[in-house]
Parts: C-alpha cells; structure tokens; sequence
C-alpha cells in the first residue's frame, strides 16, 4: 500500500449518528488504494447481523461491470495479467489461489467480475475470509482503489477473537482501526502465557510486516528478559536486528501481518477493542 486514504463511516443501521454510539449494531467502510504487485490486507469488518458468520470472497472484493474500469482492477482468462488473492492455509501450511476472471466473448461470459481457482478457471471461488485474517492481494495494474465495508466489530463479537496456530499465521487486528502494538498494557496482554518472549528471535513469537514499497519485511520480535536492565523492554515488540530498538510504529488499518506462533498448539488473541461504541 504506497499510498493509503482511509474513510471510516460509523452508522447505525437506522441512520447516521455523531460521537457516542449506543448500539452495537454499527457499520463502516473504508477506501484504500493497493499499488502493483504483493498488498497484504486484512478483514477488518464483519458480516452485517451476523458476525459469526465468515465474509465471502465476492462481498470481501465486489466487482461489476459497472466498477471494472474506475476500480482499476484486472481480470482474464486465466491467473496471468489478472488480480489474485492469495489465502493462507495455517493448517496446510500453504495457499489457496484465486484470480478474477474476464472474457470478452462466449459462454465463459458468465464467470466475469468473479473470483475463480487458479488452477481450475470453470470453479468460482467459495473461499470465505473471516474477521482478523489477512491475505494477499496481488494487483496487475498500477493501483487498484477498493472499498472494503461491514459491520464494525466489538467486544463481544465471535470474530473478536483470532485464532493462532503453530508456525506462520497471516491476520490484521481484527478491528476497524489501525493496531498499535506496544501500546497494549505489558502485565495484561503481550504477557499472558500464549506468548512467547526471549532476548533474541529464537525461540520467541515474531511478526513480519510487509512493505509494498521495498517488497520487503520489517521483523520484529517479542522481548521478554528474567534479569537485568533490559527487563524494561519484557512483553514489547522489538526489532529482530536490533532488540535495543522498540517498535513504536502502529500498524495501520488496512494492513496485515504475519504473526509467527512459537508454541505449539493454538490459542486465541482477543486484542482489547481500540474503541467504544
């Protein structure tokens, strides 16, 4: 994402409010601009009136032919010269691959604007994305301008929570803001026994952040020391290269992340709602 401009509406259902929100019940939007090649991206909404419910593919990335063209996306015949998604499989360890098909003639004409295998072009996509995950999306063309919308997760939402496994997990904060890290309470949260913190990247959570611009990942790492000065740091993120450095960035609203699980088995991170509804 080289350049980002985000709109967030909160509303309710029945009409549009201002400051505080009594409900529960509200939704939101957000415009994001994604530049040629590799963007991770996270769902950051949920399902309207239904939050348990995981978001499809086609509601997560909508295209007509009426937006084709302005959108700046790109579709074809096959997974060459076309915008892709790419959709980790934690269990796998690998991805489920879509591209988003165009014809201009034939019966295939009625796949166009949907989201396909890539291997197997005659099979629109059932993939459903739930709140909290992330996946690539791979842009042809210079940019691509999508809106991404739902209901605004809370609290007591189902998808609240993110579910770690093992090994690398692809997720966003889950929430319709951006994530600030280590400003999330030391003895309440990054200490909890789910995580795991060391003085060096070995045998410690990380997180790798994607940067569209560089192609590259920025790496981090949770800090946690038994004794010493350095105990100041415990239960922050800190550069992988650098662990005197702590990661005072946030990551933004419409970015994802790896988060890389140490210990074995899964969990679940239910970071604390960022805003009051």
């Amino acid at each position: 994402m080289k350049k980002s401009m985000t709109a967030f509406a909160a509303c309710l259902i029945a009409g549009m409010v201002s400051a505080q929100i009594s409900s529960q019940n509200v939704v939101g939007y957000s415009a994001v601009t994604l530049t040629n090649g590799y963007n991770m991206v996270p769902m950051n909404f949920a399902v309207v009136g239904n939050t348990a419910t995981n978001m499809d593919i086609h509601e997560v990335f909508p295209v007509d032919a009426s937006t084709y063209v302005a959108s700046g996306m790109k579709g074809g015949t096959t997974s060459t010269g076309a915008d892709q998604v790419r959709v980790w499989d934690v269990v796998s360890g690998s991805y489920k691959d879509y591209f988003l098909y165009r014809a201009t003639i034939g019966t295939t004409t009625t796949r166009n604007y949907k989201w396909v295998e890539k291997n197997t072009p005659t099979v629109i996509s059932t993939q459903r994305i739930k709140t909290g995950d992330a996946v690539w999306y791979v842009v042809y063309n210079p940019s691509v301008n999508l809106t991404f919308a739902g209901q605004v997760p809370v609290a007591d939402d189902v998808n609240g929570k993110i579910t770690l496994q093992q090994g690398y997990n692809m997720i966003g904060s889950g929430f319709a803001t951006e994530w600030m890290l280590n400003t999330l309470s030391s003895t309440s949260f990054w200490s909890q026994a789910i995580f795991k913190g060391g003085t060096t990247s070995t045998g410690a959570d990380q997180i790798r952040i994607w940067s569209p611009t560089t192609a590259s990942y920025n790496d981090y790492f949770l800090y946690r020391a038994t004794i010493g000065t350095s105990t100041t740091r415990n239960y922050k993120w800190v550069e992988k290269n650098t662990p005197v450095n702590v990661f005072t960035g946030t990551i933004p609203m419409n970015s994802g992340l790896w988060f890389i699980r140490y210990n074995a088995g899964s969990a679940e991170l239910q970071p604390p709602v960022p805003y009051t509804l």
